[in-house]
This record gives structure tokens, C-alpha cells and sequence, in this order.
């Protein structure tokens, strides 16, 4: 052992610095919850927890929430554990395997590589169909493509018209399209891997390939970072090698991750882009980079056509793609209680930098000049929702970076110096990051979960790619089994009969579950109708020939009959398509979860009244006006100061809240989408319940309370004008 460590230093120095951040993480969420919420929330703590964990109805104590602290610290510390294990296991097999090859030929030593990153790494890439928010869109991507869909023309989403591949889920032919994308692209990953190390390394002593293979096992076992470290892998390897091959891969992957998910596609060319300006301005290849530009451009756009026969769609949904990413920093943000994320970043950019300009190398400048544009994009994505998940991008995103310096022909001691600096300011900034509510709330779920799948189950999912027929039969199996709970009453199936049908507000996974003859919406789950434009297609679809002849409307257990997403009021998401909602569709039948509602030719409101216009002012209470048997909406507008506007584009933007006074004394609070008040907000009543059947032939479904009196307020400072216009409408119900 003495003897290994005097001969691999540098090899020895690397994994201890890598294992010992993983065990600060481990150690830091076994022990150090106590002090956290406490130092943090002090005696708020019970407030907040209880607020988070939606349970008002049985407030618990400070004590009971530090018990499930401890409970979310100690599984997670035993994820990380199981990622030490991990590496040490893959490091090990890497030892004993490329000294056995090297004894026979180098070839050995390469198909050794090759075979066990392939295996081991090889990821999880189907699941059953299960219910709930993020699940529904899910199968419902998978549902597009397998009934003909169109996006843009039909509906409109944060992912694109080969997004299924993302999320597979048993559904039509959908698996066998979705393993034989997965299987080409790891063999293409791996290779491009393999080659790189080996072009770089070809006398490099056997410990060196064996951290490699470890590290990259467990680096690329999660698909996002599979997509990102194929984009950068194949950069650099064309770099590198100058064979043309791997960019004509990298622009075909552009191209396939812009159908996929519009951000993957970005980030695909905003690493391409800058390096093939560098290769421009040094080496003037002007048929490089007009052939990479124009590669792209054609194979989207002749994806597209495959698809679909026609361009009719394309516009709208390259428009929507932009009004998706417009809202979402105001719509989507969310603030945890300290909020020190971003002066974290601050100080790991500085330490970055400082790495950086310290170890005075042509080859690192280079690969963070490449990495700087993606770097900021995915921080702004990565901590505008700052969620567990969310979080992990980022850190995932890091990683390769670390990965990719430490490929480069650099010296060992830089190499050593380099890891040191990332390594250990990124354990601590992943463990402050994350300690905050909502991320505990999230972390609590994950923890709750019956089995985790651990880091070397590779051989597991290649076995279930080369089993696929068996594979889709459990599949379907487990959602039939997750489903069950989504059966409508017969009652309710047989006046359906058949007719069209949408679910609303997200619960998209009834149509599964009762095989529903589904005509989605544009977009087709409510909280992501960020701005009057995205509201306004889901408007239309109401108002036109298309609409479905019922909507059933699903109430969520745990958000409540109206209860939206991040504590906002369903009725004010998308104010537009609600109002049409409530005036050409009459509940016919309901039980306990749901409501089912049929079209009608009767109009429900009487025109729309509109009064004075009122000027306001935030942190005001504003009398709501007094008309019986009516709805009463607000319309009014924002104007963002300028500081508001660059912190919204380089950061996230601080959310606005409505408050409702109730007659009876009662104040409610919840978050307004920003961009939606133009389209008005929803004043009176305060509706709690969703619409059931019409037992006395009334109009008047709404079993709301009397709102007296509304008011607008921001969380931060100076981010709107301190004055606004509002209008009242009054929609009265009747003929």
C-alpha cells in the first residue's frame, strides 16, 4: 500500500478529496439538523414546518419536525454513503481489471473500459405511469406522441414533440422507440468516453484508468447528466482528435435535443456556438461552422416535418417555448427562508475563477470559456426553482466540469490543487443549499419512498432494455396497480359514453386509468399558464368547435378542491379559461374527488359590467364592491421597476400575494402569478369548493364566502411601481 501511494500521489490525492466532500455531505445531513433549523427559524420553526407540510389541522412541534429532520438526514446520508461505496467498488473492479488486460494486450485493456462503464452506468430509462403533478405531464408527453399530437399546434409544453424520451412510459410502441434511442446513444456515450481517456492516457499507470471508469460510472448514471456530458464529451473529444465524426454526432444530438426539450437543445448549442466562434476567430473555419450551423437548423426543422408532414404548429410553438421561459422566473421561483444560495454562488464562482487564473494553463482557460454561458444558464434554472431536483442539476453540471479539466494534459500537482478548491467549497455549498423548507418538505417525500434505486443497478436496466416485451408487460402491470385509485364510477363512465373529454386542473392520468377518449387543452395543466398569452390559447380551445363535450375537474387530496401549486388560488392561474370554464360548462355529476362537467349552449354570465378605474396602491386594502349573485374580478397590471427587470432575467423575482378579507373577519392569503393580472384577478366569492350538481336548478353554484376587501402585496422591495390601476368586472349569473 506504501508503495501504491508513493508511485500515484496524484491518483491517491483526487480520491481522497472526492471521498472525503461526499462524507462531509453524508456527515453534515446525519448531524447537523438540529442546529440548522433551529440557528435558522429559531421559534418560527414550528410555524413555518407546519405551513410547509400543508398539516394546520394537527400542528405539530418544534421536536416532532426535528425527528423528521433527522429521519430525511440520515436516509440521505446513507445515499451518499452508498455513492462512496460505489466508487470504491468500480475503482476496485478497474484495478483488478486493467491489470489483468494490460498483461495481454492494450485492446483488452480498452474493451475492459468500454464493457464495464456500459454495464454499470447504463440508467433507468422507463417507469410505470403513477399519479400526481409531475407525473401526469409525464405520461401525458408519452400520450402525445403515441396518438399524433401535434405540439405547437395542439398543445404547447416546456418539452417537445420527442419529450417522451425523457420520461418513457408504457405507452403504444413508445419503449421500443425509447430503448433503441437509449441503447445507441449510452454505446455512443461510453465510446466517445472510452476514446477520449485513451487517446489522452495512453501510458497513464492502471490506478489513473480506474479512477476515470469510477468516476465516470458514477457520474453518468442520471440522464440529465448523461445528455450534458455527451454534449460536452463530444466537444472535446472533436477537439481533441479532430475527427469530424464527433461533431457530425454533436449536431445531430443538438438538433434531437432541441425536439426533445427546447433547454437540452440550448444548452447543446451554447457550448457549441462559443467554441466554434473560438475556432473561427483562431483558425478561420468559416465552412466548419456554417456547415454545424446549418446542420442543426436543417435536421430541426426536417425532424419536425418527419413528424408531422407539415410546419402549421412550428411558430406557435416556438413562441409559446419563449413565453414558457418569460414566465418562469416570476411564475416558478421559489425563496427559501435564508436564502443564501446566491451569495453561496458568489463565493463558488470567486473560488472558481481564482482555481482557474492559479493554475495558469492555456487548456483550462479554454474549457471554462466554453463552460461559462451554460454555467450561468443553469444556475438560473437550477435555483429559480430551488428544489432538491432542481439543485442537483447544478451540482450534476459542476461535476462534469471537474471531470472535464481533470482529462486535460495538465500537470498532476495543478490537477490536485484544482480538485482541493472545487471539491471541498462545493460539499458545503450543496449542504447549505439545500436547508431550507421547501427543499426539506421535498426531501421528506423522496425519503418516504419504499425502495431507492442505488448507483450500480446499471447491469439491472440493460437487462430490461435487451428484456423489453417482459419489461413493458410489468410496466404496465405496476400502473394498472398505481392507477386503481383513479377509477371512475360507473355511473359517471356511462354518461361520458365515449364523448371527449379533458382533465382539469392536472390530474392528467384519469385518461389512463379509464381509458378516456382525452382532447387536451393547449396547455394542458393550469399552473403552468404563466402569462395572458398562454391563458388566451387555452380560451380559445374553450370557446371553439374543438372543446371537449366534458371536462372532468379533479380535486387534489392534498392541495384542496381549488388549491393550486406554491399556495396560490386555482381561480387566478389562468383567469381567462377559468371564467370560460365556469360560463359554458355545468356540473352534471360528482362523488367524492371528482366533478364531472358537460358543455351547454347556455351562457352562465350576463355580459360583464365594467366600473370606474380605481388607482391603488400596494400594501392597500381595497373594497371589493357589493353585487349579489355576480362574480367580481379585478383587472389590473405591473409595471416592474428596472432593477426588477435585470434581477428578473440574471436571477428570479420575488413573488406578488393577494389577501382576501372575508365577511366573516377571516384573512386569506395567497401568491398571484404576476404576468396573469392583466387578464384579472378573482375578487368574490371566495370559492372553496369545486361546482357540484345543481340539486335546486339554481345558477348560483358558487359555495363561496363574501370577500369585503382585496390587497396586493410584494414580498421584496422596489419591484414594482408603488402605484396601480385597477378595474373592477362584474359578471353577473343569469339570462
Amino acid at each position: 500500500m506504501k508503495t501504491w501511494l508513493k508511485e500515484n500521489k496524484v491518483e491517491a490525492a483526487i480520491i481522497a478529496l472526492l471521498l472525503l466532500s461526499i462524507v462531509l455531505i453524508g456527515t453534515f445531513y446525519a448531524l447537523a439538523g438540529h442546529w440548522l433549523i433551529k440557528a435558522m427559524y429559531g421559534q418560527k420553526a414550528p410555524e413555518i414546518l407546519n405551513r410547509v407540510f400543508r398539516n394546520p389541522s394537527e400542528p405539530h412541534s418544534l421536536e416532532y419536525y426535528l425527528q423528521k429532520v433527522d429521519e430525511i438526514f440520515f436516509f440521505y446520508a446513507n445515499q451518499f454513503y452508498d455513492l462512496v461505496a460505489s466508487f470504491g467498488i468500480v475503482f476496485l473492479i478497474g484495478i483488478v481489471g486493467f491489470g489483468l488486460c494490460k498483461k495481454i494486450n492494450n485492446k483488452a485493456s480498452y474493451i475492459f473500459f468500454y464493457l464495464v462503464v456500459f454495464v454499470f452506468s447504463f440508467p433507468a430509462i422507463a417507469g410505470p405511469i403513477k399519479s400526481g403533478l409531475d407525473d401526469s405531464w409525464r405520461y401525458a408527453l408519452n400520450y402525445f406522441f403515441s396518438h399524433n399530437i401535434q405540439f405547437g399546434k395542439d398543445v404547447v409544453f416546456t418539452y417537445g414533440p420527442l419529450g417522451f424520451l425523457w420520461h418513457l412510459r408504457p405507452v403504444g410502441n413508445n419503449l421500443f422507440w425509447g430503448m433503441l434511442f437509449y441503447v445507441i446513444t449510452h454505446a455512443l456515450l461510453v465510446a466517445t468516453v472510452t476514446y477520449l481517456i485513451f487517446y489522452l492516457h495512453r501510458e497513464m499507470h492502471i490506478s489513473t484508468m480506474s479512477f476515470y471508469l469510477s468516476l465516470t460510472v458514477v457520474t453518468i448514471y442520471y440522464l440529465w447528466t448523461i445528455w450534458l456530458l455527451l454534449i460536452v464529451l463530444l466537444l472535446i473529444t472533436y477537439d481533441q482528435s479532430r475527427k469530424s465524426i464527433f461533431l457530425i454526432c454533436l449536431c445531430i444530438y443538438s438538433f434531437v435535443f432541441l425536439l426533445m426539450k427546447p433547454q437540452l437543445g440550448i444548452f447543446a448549442t451554447i457550448f457549441l456556438v462559443p467554441y466554434l466562434t473560438l475556432a473561427l476567430i483562431r483558425e478561420r473555419k468559416y465552412k466548419t461552422f456554417l456547415l454545424s450551423v446549418t446542420t442543426i437548423a436543417f435536421g430541426y426543422l426536417s425532424g419536425w416535418f418527419l413528424m408531422y408532414h407539415d410546419f402549421k404548429g412550428l411558430g406557435r410553438y416556438l413562441f409559446s417555448t419563449w413565453e414558457l421561459i418569460e414566465g418562469y422566473s416570476s411564475a416558478m421561483a421559489l425563496h427559501p427562508g435564508h436564502n443564501l444560495s446566491l451569495y453561496f454562488f458568489v463565493c463558488l464562482i470567486s473560488v472558481g475563477l481564482f482555481s482557474v487564473f492559479y493554475l495558469k494553463e492555456k487548456k483550462v482557460y479554454y474549457v471554462s470559456t466554453i463552460f461559462l454561458l451554460p454555467a450561468l444558464l443553469q444556475f438560473k434554472y437550477s435555483f429559480t426553482r430551488q428544489g432538491y431536483g432542481h439543485l442537483a442539476f447544478f451540482f450534476n453540471f459542476v461535476i462534469i466540469y471537474i471531470f472535464i479539466i481533470l482529462l486535460q494534459p495538465i500537470a498532476p500537482k495543478k490537477k490536485i490543487r484544482f480538485c482541493f478548491f472545487w471539491y471541498i467549497i462545493l460539499s458545503f455549498f450543496f449542504a447549505l443549499s439545500v436547508m431550507d423548507v421547501h427543499t426539506i418538505s421535498g426531501m421528506l417525500k423522496r425519503a418516504s419512498l419504499p425502495a431507492q434505486k442505488k448507483t450500480l443497478e446499471g447491469y439491472k436496466n440493460l437487462y430490461h432494455a435487451v428484456n423489453l416485451r417482459y419489461y413493458g408487460e410489468k410496466l404496465k402491470d405496476l400502473s394498472q396497480s398505481n392507477l386503481a385509485d383513479e377509477k371512475l364510477p360507473q355511473k359517471m363512465l356511462g354518461l361520458i359514453d365515449g364523448h371527449t373529454v379533458d382533465i382539469y386542473p392536472w390530474n392528467l392520468t384519469y385518461v389512463a386509468a379509464n381509458d378516456l377518449n382525452w382532447r387536451p387543452r393547449p396547455v394542458f395543466q393550469s399552473y403552468f399558464a404563466y402569462t395572458p398569452k398562454l391563458d388566451e390559447y387555452n380560451y380559445n380551445f374553450f370557446t371553439s368547435e374543438d372543446a371537449p363535450l366534458y371536462i372532468i375537474w379533479v380535486s387534489e387530496r392534498a392541495k384542496g378542491p381549488i388549491g393550486s401549486i406554491d399556495k396560490r388560488y386555482l381561480l387566478n392561474d389562468e383567469p381567462k379559461t377559468i371564467l370560460q370554464i365556469f360560463d359554458s360548462y355545468e356540473p352534471v355529476f360528482s362523488d367524492k374527488r371528482t366533478v364531472l362537467f358537460k358543455r351547454k349552449k347556455a351562457k352562465t354570465f350576463k355580459k360583464p359590467a365594467t366600473l370606474d378605474t380605481k388607482s391603488c396602491r400596494w400594501g392597500q386594502w381595497i373594497e371589493v364592491p357589493d353585487f349579489e349573485h355576480s362574480v367580481i374580478r379585478a383587472k389590473t397590471g405591473f409595471k416592474r421597476t428596472l432593477k426588477a427587470k435585470v434581477k428578473k432575467f440574471i436571477w428570479k423575482e420575488k413573488e406578488a400575494l393577494i389577501e382576501y378579507k372575508l365577511k366573516n373577519g377571516r384573512i386569506i392569503k395567497h401568491r398571484l402569478v404576476s404576468e396573469n393580472v392583466i387578464s384579472g384577478i378573482w375578487a368574490h366569492p371566495y370559492v372553496k369548493e369545486v361546482p357540484g350538481t345543481l340539486n335546486d336548478g339554481s345558477n348560483n353554484f358558487f359555495n363561496g364566502e363574501t370577500v369585503e376587501e382585496i390587497r396586493l402585496s410584494c414580498k421584496g422591495k422596489d419591484v414594482f411601481e408603488p402605484s396601480f390601476d385597477l378595474v373592477w368586472e362584474i359578471y353577473k349569473i343569469g339570462r
